[in-house]
């Protein structure tokens, strides 16, 4: 049906991406891909969080036929989906469109709960021209000890999207990396104090929330997505006011 390049295929094939078999699925996705149809982009974006590989790999590949400078808003959104292959996938498509819109974006994404993301982000702004990033974040658990000892200003909206982190690791996990992005916010104010100061209100309150352990859930949810632990905190102390000594803050 795609091959034929009938355009009135799309809207069945678009409907065919919600179906409950991954076969039909990957079909409709590698037909819409053939077919080149600008409409498709956004459905196939969302397949980019499908939970079957193939259907993922499908999806890139034909996404990676049809995008182009239109789709970099879309993609630049996916980058903050609670779907880790979502925003993976997101990750290589924008650096093969090389559009610098995606620059800011995947900097901020280097500060994500889960290493496997940090990396995908890094390696995109590599192939994007910013290179010091793919060296500093490597998806291992020194990642947020480098980007403060960076000395990169940008660097802090990854910090501060580390205080917000999600993943599959369970609850306590999370607490742990969004600790670690408190330290180097600290150890990063310490050397640069004034960098803080427009963020000093909203660190503070993310910092200061207290911990929540009612819904602790040390199993990894099977879609490769959560959103329950956002209403936890760390329950670390905080000054009102700058500057910040981070020997003096109890991390």
């Amino acid at each position: 049906m795609g091959a034929c390049g009938n355009a009135h295929a799309i809207e069945p094939l678009i409907k065919a991406l919600g179906d409950g078999n991954e076969n039909v699925r990957e079909v409709a996705v590698e037909a819409l891909g053939e077919l080149g149809d600008l409409r498709a982009i956004e459905p196939l974006i969302n397949v980019l969080g499908d939970r079957n590989t193939r259907v993922i790999t499908a999806a890139e590949q034909a996404l990676g036929k049809i995008c182009d400078v239109r789709a970099v808003e879309s993609l630049i959104k996916a980058l903050g989906d609670r779907n880790f292959n979502k925003q993976i996938a997101a990750s290589k498509l924008l650096s093969k469109l090389g559009d610098v819109r995606a620059v800011k974006p995947l900097i901020k994404t280097l500060g994500e709960g889960e290493g496997y993301v940090r990396k995908a982000a890094a390696k995109s702004l590599a192939c994007l021209g910013d290179r010091k990033w793919h060296e500093i974040v490597k998806g291992d658990n020194e990642d947020f000890s480098r980007l403060g000892a960076c000395g990169d200003m940008r660097a802090i909206e990854s910090l501060i999207q580390g205080l917000q982190a999600f993943g599959d690791r369970g609850l306590k996990g999370l607490i742990e990396v969004r600790k670690e992005a408190a330290k180097a916010l600290a150890s990063f104010g310490a050397i640069y104090p004034e960098s803080l100061i427009p963020h000093w209100e909203l660190i503070g309150s993310l910092v200061r929330q207290p911990e929540n352990h009612k819904h602790i859930d040390d199993h990894p949810p099977s879609d490769c997505s959560t959103d329950k632990h956002e209403d936890s905190g760390i329950g670390l102390p905080w000054p009102d006011r700058p500057p910040v000594d981070p020997s003096k803050l109890g991390f």
